[in-house]
């Protein structure tokens, strides 16, 4: 796990846009991430995507309307957005609900960025919350963002 504020992210993804040929899959989280530097993100996915880079948005709240349009509105763009809970609803993940959104197992939810990051290939993941990173290993690298 990596450790970096908001400089030294723009620093690690501007080096992805200006000077690195090999074509880098980057995951993002939206809370906490985007939505704490969404004028920052909008300039960086915008440029990987311009340099053929893939972006994906990785999160744990449902791909649906409200996500697309919050995403839409901080002029975020995209390759692929991926959710945790739409992934454990459709592989039949047993899911609870209350007043605080959607529950599973909490192993199985922390690890599943991770999952996806592995499955998928990605080269970096940025996000706010330490409890993933544990769960992530070669060759993504975890940025944990400060």
């Amino acid at each position: 796990m990596i450790v970096y504020n908001i400089e030294k992210v723009e620093e690690l993804l501007a080096l992805c846009v200006c000077c690195d040929k090999t074509r880098r899959k980057i995951g993002i989280d939206v809370h906490g991430v985007v939505t704490r530097y969404p004028d920052t993100f909008a300039k960086l996915t915008r440029q990987l995507l311009e340099h053929g880079h893939q972006v994906h948005i990785v999160t744990g709240a449902r791909v649906n309307r409200e996500l697309v349009e919050k995403l839409i509105r901080h002029n975020i763009v995209w390759t692929t957005i991926f959710s945790i809970v739409d992934y454990h609803e459709l592989i039949g993940t047993r899911v609870r609900y209350d007043e605080n959104g959607p529950w599973i197992k909490e192993n199985l939810w922390d690890k599943t960025k991770a999952q996806y990051a592995k499955k998928v290939r990605l080269d970096w993941h940025i996000d706010d919350s330490e409890v993933y990173g544990k769960f992530f290993k070669k060759p993504t690298r975890y940025v944990l963002l400060k």
